[in-house]
């Protein structure tokens, strides 16, 4: 897909598609109810799947987020992103090396996403000079998808979003009955995970996540 340079200013929910949460059978289906409800940005992260499958849902999930105009980006695994054409990869501080997953990508004269999760402040400032194109900070709450992190708390997350200039993601036990507070506290970009891959209404779950974060815009 051919991003705008700043195809992130107004890319503001990004979801998660991870296959803990979601059958198999099931991923493409709500990828696309999912896009279709106005996520801005999908993720798949796998901790299930064979590679072969892994391969073959990510090439249909390609599809539907091209269909939809928004970048797909898969979790941790560069070999899967360069082989399924995906718009970028999303590391953590123990994976592959930025300047390393750029320079294959020079060589291979693609425009790739690289995004980095981070777990505190001075890991944000840190990643704020490594020329990525966005960070995940958190986890803002306690949360079963981290739970080896401590939370880094509301306070954390909005310095973050007040002195990073790269593109952050809130990530971390957002939910409905926190969204508010969280919207309160200036952060404006939010990466969803079981809030709405376990809600029985997607669709209407989204269309509040994104109502409550162009409220705090």
């Amino acid at each position: 897909m051919n991003l705008p340079k700043n195809y992130l200013s107004n890319n503001n929910l990004y979801l998660i598609l991870d296959t803990s949460y979601i059958r198999c059978e099931n991923l493409a289906i709500v990828a696309d109810e999912c896009c279709g409800a106005g996520v801005d940005i999908v993720q798949f992260r796998n901790k299930k799947l064979s590679d072969k499958t892994a391969l073959k849902k990510c090439k249909e999930i390609l599809k539907i987020t091209q269909s939809y105009g928004i970048p797909f980006i898969i979790n941790d695994r560069f070999d899967l992103a360069l082989a399924v054409g995906a718009d970028g990869v999303h590391i953590g501080q123990d994976d592959l090396p930025v300047e390393f997953i750029r320079k294959i990508t020079h060589r291979l004269n693609k425009k790739f996403i690289i995004g980095l999760s981070t777990h505190s402040l001075s890991q944000a400032e840190q990643a704020d000079s490594l020329g990525i194109d966005y960070i995940g900070i958190g986890p803002l709450f306690c949360t079963m998808t981290k739970p080896d992190y401590s939370p880094i708390g509301l306070d954390c997350a909005a310095k973050v979003f007040q002195k990073i200039k790269t593109p952050a993601y809130a990530i971390g036990g957002i939910n409905e009955n926190n969204l508010r507070k969280v919207c309160g506290y200036g952060i404006n970009r939010i990466a969803v995970v079981s809030a709405i891959l376990q809600s029985d209404n997607k669709t209407k779950i989204i269309k509040k996540f994104k109502k409550f974060i162009m409220k705090g815009n």
